[in-house]
């Protein structure tokens, strides 16, 4: 695969006097290639050995670190203060892309839902009735997204992803008072209505299920990083900036803080609470008692 970068912008960005080399590929330290893009965290001498093998690529270290002018004759040394973010900051933002688009035929869009021309919409996508998405989307193949969804703009869809879909509030039907968790009586799911409301700039990987509110609406803010494999239940609400890693699960109306961070495997739980029967039987037992 070739990588176009913009050097220009590269050069402008990190004040390189000298001539960038045309570089169209990434690489490692331990595999480094030529005309590439690779950072170095922490220097160390053991990388000499391969990179005095490589010529014209650009090589991200960060402000303390030692470089070999050998090395740095043959390549462009680019010293800052982290390099893993500048070199995420390249990729994301220093690379000219071909917009791709997919036959229309080979996703379904409903008539009254209103997708900016400028989004890429891959094959088996699914839009539902109502929805909104706004300018620079991507949404991958297999991606599901129901009624009442509102999507900001430059937002990512991993593939097979589902959006705004009914949750699992239940009721069951007794003569009995209401219980956070009832057991008595048939299940009733409860018809969820809120939809899914979805900022700028949100990622959201493959095989994540985003529940509709119940009422309102489920809020993921602008600036969301969420990973695979993720389930976010009704009326969560994820702030400005959190990132979520694989496998975590959000029971209905947890609330995610601003710029949080949330491990792998992580389950947060709603906010538990006695049902007010079980506090009178146990009223009822200490009178007795």
């Amino acid at each position: 695969m070739v990588i176009k970068f913009n050097v220009d912008k590269i050069k402008q960005r990190y004040k390189v006097e000298s001539t960038i080399p045309l570089i169209n590929d990434v690489s490692s330290l331990t595999k480094p290639k030529n005309n590439s893009l690779i950072f170095c965290l922490e220097y160390k001498e053991e990388f000499e050995k391969s990179l005095l093998k490589i010529k014209e690529s650009i090589v991200l270290v960060n402000k303390n670190a030692n470089i070999p002018e050998k090395i740095a004759n043959s390549n462009v040394v680019i010293y800052v203060n982290n390099p893993r973010m500048e070199y995420a900051f390249i990729l994301n933002n220093f690379i000219d892309e071909k917009k791709i688009t997919f036959p229309q035929e080979s996703y379904y869009i409903d008539i009254s839902s209103r997708v900016d021309s400028s989004c890429c919409i891959e094959p088996y996508v699914f839009i539902g009735q109502d929805v909104t998405i706004g300018k620079n989307c991507h949404i991958k193949s297999g991606v599901k997204i129901y009624n009442n969804v509102t999507i900001g703009e430059n937002c990512v869809f991993g593939c097979n992803t589902v959006i705004g879909d009914i949750g699992f509030g239940i009721e069951r039907i007794n003569d009995g008072h209401w219980e956070r968790i009832p057991f008595d009586g048939v299940p009733m799911k409860i018809p969820h209505f809120g939809g899914v409301t979805i900022g700028n700039n949100v990622e959201i990987g493959a095989l994540n299920t985003i529940v509709s509110g119940v009422i309102d609406p489920t809020v993921i803010e602008d600036n969301v990083k969420i990973d695979d494999h993720v389930h976010i239940a009704h009326n969560c609400k994820i702030r400005n900036g959190a990132a979520i890693t694989g496998s975590v699960v959000l029971s209905g109306g947890v609330e995610i803080g601003q710029n949080s961070w949330i491990g792998g495997n992580s389950i947060i739980f709603q906010k538990k609470e006695r049902s007010k029967s079980k506090e009178s039987k146990d009223k009822s037992k200490e009178s007795k008692d």
